[in-house]
């Protein structure tokens, strides 16, 4: 497993693991509800997981696109959204199994996911604001 994926993964675990900690309404920062599509060269992509970081800091929200390509953020299990602020996106598919091959080594590397670097590079930015978002994702 890659460690970008690896990375992503465990904070998507944090997310799901600490939903249920804290105080309640109370601790819970502003939120904008946050959907769109994700697509690459204009066909939808399906399957992936999508995360928005706060640039600053905060928890991360996630979400998993449709077979159209949809998604909706989650901040936690019970909370849609992001917290307001500009974040990075990432945009994740999962590999299955026939999506690894051995390298010289014999060591099993996540063959190419299909996706450019900036899905999972840093570089696409966005801000969420107060109220209803929709930001759609084009790769």
């Amino acid at each position: 497993m890659n460690t970008t994926y690896s990375g992503f993964l465990l904070s998507a675990l944090a997310l799901v693991g600490f939903a249920g900690c804290g105080g309640g309404p109370s601790d819970m920062p502003d939120l904008g509800t946050v959907s769109g599509k994700v697509t690459l060269d204009g066909k939808p992509v399906a399957g992936a997981m999508v995360m928005f970081k706060p640039v600053a800091s905060g928890r991360s929200s996630s979400g998993t696109t449709s077979s159209d390509g949809s998604y909706e953020l989650q901040y936690t299990v019970d909370n849609a959204g992001a917290m307001i602020g500009e974040h990075t996106v990432s945009v994740i598919v999962e590999a299955g199994e026939e999506d690894y091959e051995g390298d010289e080594e014999g060591e099993d590397v996540e063959a190419d996911s299909g996706l450019p670097p900036s899905a999972t590079d840093g570089s696409i930015k966005q801000t969420v604001k107060a109220g209803a978002n929709t930001i759609d994702i084009a790769l």
